[in-house]
């Protein structure tokens, strides 16, 4: 399987196109007011975001930020027509995400300890739970306790 995992750059074209993607996941036709939030948050640098593509075609994307003194993972998406498949593309980037955490480190400026998320539904749910994460501190958030870096 050809998958590559890229910090995105951040210009409005790369933005956009991410955003869209995020929309066909949902099976949203528009996310006017959440786009104009997430794009000006990766365009000022508050976001991180990566990306998963496969055979060079986008199929997953992360943002990623320091919000509630942890590793956030904001959104975490598959493009609707590669959910359920067995790919495994979201929780393969958020793995690969994970692996990052040094880079994020470094761009936030901050140690993390854990990383949280909200999961949207079940099955997302399950998914964070799959990878460790865990309701520890909180009953709507869920985290996972990061290795220390040697």
């Amino acid at each position: 399987m050809n998958i590559s995992y890229n910090l995105l750059i951040p210009t409005r074209e790369n933005v956009k196109t991410l955003e869209c993607l995020r929309e066909n996941a949902y099976q949203q036709a528009s996310l006017v007011e959440e786009e104009k939030y997430y794009t000006e948050r990766i365009l000022s640098g508050k976001f991180l975001a990566y990306k998963a593509s496969y055979n060079k075609e986008p199929v997953a994307g992360i943002y990623v930020s320091n919000r509630f003194g942890s590793l956030y993972i904001d959104q975490l998406f598959v493009k609707y027509e590669f959910q359920e498949k067995g790919y495994y593309f979201g929780k393969k980037l958020l793995l690969e995400t994970l692996q990052r955490k040094k880079e994020i480190e470094n761009y936030c400026n901050e140690i993390f300890a854990v990383s949280k998320i909200y999961p949207i539904n079940q099955k997302a749910r399950q998914i964070y739970e799959s990878v460790g994460y865990e309701y520890l501190d909180s009953n709507w958030l869920l985290t996972k306790v990061l290795k220390r870096e040697e």
